[in-house]
């Protein structure tokens, strides 16, 4: 029996987390004065912008170096077209996060004054397309169909996309509640969420999400495309039967899913913000499109995680999260972008969030602490693989099975 390969070595792990946290730390500390207007004099103006040039360079060295120990691997597609293609998305997504550190380096009206060299339409404040949407609540033919613009599109693409990227339309479904009451619980901050009643159930919910979830679905099944089971509910008559009660690495994974993809959504509409990046610019499309094909590596790589936990092929295949890791590493500098380039854009408020949002969210956080805690410190809870049990007939770890003598173990010595 081959020997025992952790999923990535911590040693790995310390790299790929020092590194970022120099980067990000760096962004804020080579120039504490960021959020002032850069000098007009020329040589106050160069030295700002060089030491912001150059730490763009270090960071994005830094990163690729560290990102050389976490190089996916794509062995598991059988298709080599498809293989490349995935490398092609692979090499898209870390250019995308290059630029994205580069921006980060930079002051605000540096780095938006960097975009609009790129493109004029770029650099300008945005002015339409950034409204409410509960202006007129009247709930008519006129008020329905003025709703029914880029958003609704985006609503169709975006949960289409979905669809064949999770594989799960109970998932899916859940997700379109979810990011609703995101709405909701945002709309004080960035107005443009403010939306009226119907427009959440009727526009979103009812006309774009659940339709898009369900052609995704059937084009799924059309193709022959192997659904996944997030929950681990099928063959389970309850729901207390489901896998996801269970299985602290289930229920983690979900977890982490929850906090990053709602991380993910709100950045769309923050940095379109700090950015001054019009809602019907190709460059959100762009950056949609990206995610897309990116989501379908992270969730095949998050399902692999979960679906050969606590089995012995976990024990040859091992499922190392690079990509995971380069998606949180990626939405981690997205919402920093939008936190440093926050002022100056006209479009987002002070208000202090309420308690009636903030208490269901921490109440909310600290149950799903307590869930993943709870499975994960029970009696008899799951392993990477199975594997040798104590005097107690409880799963030993890994390391721990490492550091027993083979006749502790039960092993008959070697001669």
């Amino acid at each position: 029996m081959p020997a025992f390969v952790p999923d990535i070595p911590y040693h790995i792990q310390a790299v790929f987390v020092f590194t970022f946290s120099y980067i990000y730390c760096r962004a804020f500390t080579i120039d504490p004065d960021y959020l002032e207007d850069t000098p007009t004099q020329y040589n106050l103006w160069h030295e700002v912008v060089k030491k912001g040039v150059w730490q763009s360079i270090l960071s994005t060295c830094l990163f690729m170096t560290s990102f050389a120990y976490l190089n996916p691997y794509l062995e598991t597609f059988q298709n080599p077209w498809l293989q490349r293609f995935c490398r092609c998305v692979l090499a898209c997504w870390l250019m995308y996060h290059c630029f994205l550190i580069c921006l980060l380096n930079q002051r605000p009206d540096v780095g938006r004054a960097a975009l609009g060299f790129l493109d004029s339409r770029l650099g300008q404040k945005v002015e339409k397309g950034m409204h409410t949407y509960d202006n007129d609540c009247d709930l008519t033919l006129g008020r329905l169909w003025e709703d029914m613009d880029h958003y609704f599109l985006a609503h169709w693409c975006d949960y289409f996309g979905m669809a064949l990227i999770l594989r799960d339309p109970l998932f899916c479904h859940f997700w379109s509640i979810f990011y609703e009451i995101i709405e909701l619980s945002a709309q004080h901050r960035l107005p443009h969420f403010a939306e009226c009643w119907w427009d959440h159930i009727i526009t979103d919910f009812l006309l774009s999400n659940t339709p898009a979830i369900i052609a995704g679905t059937w084009l799924i099944d059309r193709l022959g495309i192997r659904r996944y089971d997030w929950f681990g509910r099928f063959g389970k008559e309850r729901i207390e039967d489901w896998e996801v009660f269970k299985c602290h690495r289930r229920w983690g994974n979900i977890c982490i899913i929850l906090m990053f993809f709602s991380a993910h959504f709100l950045c769309t509409f923050f940095l379109m913000n700090a950015l001054l990046v019009p809602p019907t610019h190709p460059w959100v499309a762009m950056r949609m499109l990206l995610w897309a094909f990116a989501g379908g590596l992270i969730f095949r790589e998050i399902y692999m995680d979960i679906e050969t936990w606590n089995t012995i092929a976990r024990k040859t295949k091992p499922i190392e999260g690079r990509y995971r890791w380069l998606a949180i590493g990626t939405i981690l500098t997205e919402s920093l972008i939008a936190y440093k380039y926050r002022n100056g854009t006209g479009h987002i408020t002070d208000t202090p969030t309420p308690l009636y949002i903030s208490i269901p969210w921490i109440g909310g956080s600290l149950a799903l602490l307590y869930g993943f805690l709870h499975l994960r410190f029970k009696p008899g809870h799951t392993t990477k693989f199975p594997g040798i049990e104590d005097e107690k007939n409880r799963p030993l770890s890994p390391r721990r099975q490492r550091s027993l003598s083979p006749r502790k173990r039960g092993d008959s010595p070697k001669k």
